[in-house]
């Protein structure tokens, strides 16, 4: 009897112990997923450290022309023999690391062939993307410089415990990055399904649940009070993202389409924009300027990367 008791004891102990374990290990997940601020050399070197667990090397040209340069920092691909090279299209086409500042963006794939102690080292500077090389990040004379543009921008905000709509968020990039900063919530709006899926994906690999850090509106956003009901009351300070800029040949929303959701939320501290170039739409960048302004807004910040064109996103907050 007394040994059938001590084999259950033994097996729900067994149970106890594993199920404590993985919560401990959320928990220490949970732990580094916060960004810590690093200059530029710390940075370089953990970059170089990645590439060299993952056989990578240093892509030396990360722009499609000397009118589009690519706001990266460095960018790193598949050496030849290693990891995906069989898939081998282009130098864009097999991309597996991008580091803009202290953020390190990599593909999946590669996050889980690096150790442990790594890992940990990088922490929260790290965001996990699903097969980067097909991800817009990559697309360096286009999306990809407008996304990294408005993170570039982002990384000098101040999103700690803010509610974040993503407004025509995409593969979620933008979202993943404030959630890094700090963002206690995220709601994402998109029109397209498939790319809200792909969102979805990305918000998972980052350690990210819904319901509980994101929800997900697939709304178009021209049907601004279709947006707005669908989004969480104001109970905590509110920052909107919108990298969008002015494009009606590819997008039916814009920026200012996004700026109308500010007046159905009453706690709005901040607008961050993006998706200007200087030869392509400079227009649209000085009238989205003006309509912030008027809305009370003050501009706070700006990110410019590039020569001829020249890719812009900023930063707005509401003056009080």
């Amino acid at each position: 009897m007394f040994g059938e008791f001590n084999k259950w004891f033994l097996l729900v102990m067994s149970c106890v112990l594993i199920t404590m374990t993985a919560v401990s290990a959320r928990r220490i997940k949970g732990n580094h997923t916060s960004v810590i601020k690093l200059d530029e050399q710390s940075a370089h070197n953990l970059s170089l450290n990645i590439a060299q667990e993952l056989h990578l090397e240093k892509l030396l040209a990360p722009y499609s022309s000397i009118f589009f340069i690519s706001p990266a920092s460095e960018i790193f691909h598949c050496k030849r023999g290693s990891y995906g090279y069989e898939n081998w299209v282009d130098e864009n086409g097999n991309i597996k690391l991008i580091r803009l500042g202290c953020l390190f963006f990599v593909d999946a794939e590669g996050y889980a062939g690096l150790n442990p102690e790594l890992r940990n080292r990088v922490g929260g500077n790290i965001v996990v993307v699903n097969d980067l090389s097909e991800s817009v990040l990559v697309d360096f004379s286009g999306q990809g410089c407008y996304t990294l543009a408005t993170i570039a921008v982002m990384l000098n905000s101040d999103l700690n415990n803010m509610r974040v709509v993503d407004c025509g968020a995409g593969e979620g990039i933008l979202s993943i990055v404030a959630s890094r900063l700090g963002a206690k919530f995220l709601e994402l709006v998109e029109i397209d399904e498939r790319k809200l899926k792909m969102a979805e994906v990305n918000l998972e690999l980052n350690g990210l649940q819904e319901g509980r850090d994101f929800k997900l509106i697939c709304e178009d956003l021209n049907n601004v009070a279709a947006v707005v009901s669908q989004l969480a009351p104001d109970f905590m300070e509110t920052a909107i993202i919108s990298n969008i800029g002015a494009w009606p040949k590819f997008y039916t929303a814009d920026n200012q389409v996004s700026m109308q959701c500010i007046e159905g939320l009453s706690n709005v501290r901040l607008f961050i924009a993006g998706g200007y170039n200087t030869l392509l739409n400079n227009r649209a960048l000085r009238r989205d300027k003006r309509e912030i302004r008027r809305r009370g807004f003050e501009i706070r910040d700006e990110a410019v990367f590039g020569v001829f064109g020249k890719f812009i996103a900023w930063v707005a907050e509401r003056k009080y």
